[in-house]
């Protein structure tokens, strides 16, 4: 019985480990990938607007 729940235990922790350590930033680096890449477009149009209404 107490080896079913420390193997219990190493799973749950071993899963825990892995969703904060690996998924979690994984997935927070191709969220603000894709967030700066709206930015970075933003950014674009505002300068060829700038540009365009200097003339």
């Amino acid at each position: 019985m107490l080896l079913l729940v420390i193997l219990a235990l190493l799973l749950i922790g071993n899963w825990f480990l892995t969703e904060s350590l690996i998924f979690t930033p994984v997935n927070l680096a191709i969220h603000f990938t894709s967030f700066s890449w709206w930015v970075l477009a933003l950014l674009l149009i505002a300068f060829v607007s700038w540009c365009i209404s200097d003339d």
